[in-house]
C-alpha cells in the first residue's frame, strides 16, 4: 500500500468519525417524530425509488427522499411509479447537503439507505435504521479494496442466504435481520409499453448480458481492480452464439465500469438510456428472454422473476482471488447454469430461443439461496413494522389495516 493511499484512508476514517459523531449527537438531541427518511445512491438507485414510493401509500408520516439532483431524481420517481403507483408528489426531495440533514437525521424515526448515510452510525432511541444495499448477489460485501460499515438495524435482501452473509460483512447489528426481499423486485413485472420504449420488436428473442465491472475509477477510493477484464473477449464469443440462432445481444454495462465499450462493436444499453427511455430496469430485465450475468447481483433479481439466467465467468479464480465469494459459493449453487463450452452457449442460446435453459438448475439455485418472488416492498416494510414492534415497542405506523 503506497504512502498516499494510507493517508487518504486515515482520512477518511477520521471523516467518518467525525460525521457519525454529529449524527450521534443530532439523534440524541431530537425526538424521533413520524418521518422517514431515504437515501439511494446513485439516485436512480432502484431499491430506494421504490421505498419511498411504497412508504407514500403505507406510512402515516412523511417521507423524505434524500438526492444529489432533485429535478432528475424526480423524473426517476415519477418513471417508477408508472410502473408500481404510489404518489411522487407525496414524496419531499431533500438536496444531499449533509450539514442541513442533521436536523432531518436527528427527528426521523426511520432511516432507509443503500450507501449509509452519515457514516451509517448505529440507531438510537426509537428508531430503525434499515440497509437497502443495492442487491445481493454472489460476490462478498467484505472489500478489502474499500471496507465499508453500515450499522443498520436491519438488511433487505433478494436472498435470505447471501443475505445474511452480507449483513454480517457491512457489519448489521447482531442479531442479523434480513428483510425478505429487495424492494426493487417490484419493478420485476412484465408491462406492455417496455419493448416498446425499448425498440425490442415482439417476435425478435432478446438476450441482455449483465456483466460486473472488473476495473473502475468511479468508486469513492480511487481505481478499483478485480479479476480479469473480459469484455472484449466475451463479445466477440457471445455475439458468435447469438448470431447463430437469430438472438439479438444487447450488453448492460455496470455504471462504474471503466472499460471502453464503444470500439467492441456490441449494441449497449446503458443506464442513462434506460432512464432516457421511461423504463426500468426491473422492467428490462422482465421483458428479456434471457440473462446472462457472472457476479452481478441483477441475475438474483431475473432468476425471481422467472427469467432464464446464464453465468459467463471465465475469470472466476482470479476474481475469487481479488474479491471472493458468499458462502455457499456460486459455482455450488448454481453449478449448472456456467457457460463454459461450447455445448453450454448452444444449450443456452437455444433456450432463449425456445422459452428456457435448464429449469431444473434453475429452481435448485433459487431454491438454497432461498429466493422469494416479488412483488417485496410491502412485505419489507411490514417486515420493518414488526422487527420495530419487537425491539423498540412501536410499528411505526406499518402495520396498521
Amino acid at each position: 500500500m503506497t504512502g498516499d493511499l494510507r493517508l487518504d484512508r486515515l482520512r477518511r476514517r477520521v471523516r467518518r468519525a467525525t460525521v457519525a459523531g454529529l449524527a450521534r449527537t443530532a439523534m440524541r438531541m431530537r425526538r424521533p417524530a413520524r418521518l422517514a427518511v431515504v437515501y439511494g445512491a446513485p439516485d436512480y438507485e432502484e431499491n430506494s425509488l421504490v421505498t419511498a414510493l411504497r412508504l407514500t401509500e403505507l406510512y402515516p408520516g412523511r417521507t423524505i427522499l434524500v438526492c444529489t439532483d432533485p429535478v432528475r431524481t424526480g423524473r426517476y420517481l415519477d418513471i417508477a411509479a408508472a410502473v408500481i403507483g404510489g404518489d411522487p408528489a407525496e414524496v419531499m426531495l431533500h438536496p444531499l447537503r449533509k450539514w442541513k440533514l442533521l436536523d432531518t437525521i436527528g427527528r426521523a424515526e426511520l432511516l432507509f439507505y443503500t450507501h449509509g448515510l452519515f457514516a451509517s452510525p448505529p440507531s438510537s432511541g426509537r428508531r430503525l435504521h434499515i440497509n437497502l444495499w443495492h442487491g445481493t448477489g454472489p460476490k462478498s460485501s467484505a472489500n478489502r479494496n474499500f471496507p465499508s460499515r453500515f450499522q443498520a438495524d436491519a438488511l433487505s435482501s433478494a436472498s435470505s442466504v447471501w443475505g445474511a452473509a452480507t449483513a454480517r460483512s457491512l457489519g448489521t447489528v447482531e442479531p442479523v435481520t434480513v428483510l425478505p426481499g429487495n424492494a426493487r423486485a417490484d419493478l420485476l413485472v412484465p408491462t406492455s409499453r417496455a419493448r416498446e420504449c425499448l425498440g425490442w420488436e415482439a417476435e425478435e428473442v432478446v438476450v441482455l448480458w449483465l456483466p460486473t465491472y472488473r476495473r473502475s475509477t468511479d468508486v469513492s477510493v480511487g481505481t478499483l481492480r478485480e479479476g480479469v477484464p473480459l469484455l472484449k473477449q466475451g463479445i466477440e464469443l457471445l455475439k458468435e452464439w447469438a448470431a447463430r440462432h437469430g438472438v439479438r445481444l444487447i450488453v448492460k454495462p455496470h455504471p462504474f465500469d471503466a472499460e471502453r465499450l464503444e470500439p467492441l462493436g456490441a449494441e449497449l444499453l446503458r443506464t442513462h438510456d434506460l432512464w432516457a427511455r421511461g423504463v426500468t430496469l426491473g422492467e428490462t430485465l422482465v421483458a428479456s428472454d434471457a440473462v446472462i450475468s457472472d457476479y452481478s447481483s441483477a441475475w438474483v433479481d431475473a432468476m425471481a422473476a422467472g427469467v432464464p439466467v446464464g453465468l459467463y465467468c471465465p475469470d472466476l479464480d482470479a476474481y475469487d482471488h481479488d474479491r471472493g465469494f458468499n458462502p455457499p459459493p456460486m459455482w455450488e449453487c448454481a453449478a449448472g447454469l456456467f457457460l463454459q463450452t461450447p455445448a453450454d452457449l448452444d444449450e443456452f442460446f437455444g433456450g432463449a430461443s425456445s422459452g428456457g435453459f435448464r429449469p431444473r438448475d434453475q429452481k435448485a439455485c433459487a431454491d438454497v439461496l432461498g429466493l422469494v418472488p416479488g412483488p417485496r416492498s410491502a412485505a419489507m416494510l411490514q417486515e420493518v413494522g414488526k422487527l420495530g414492534l419487537r425491539s423498540r415497542g412501536d410499528d411505526f405506523g406499518l402495520l396498521n389495516g
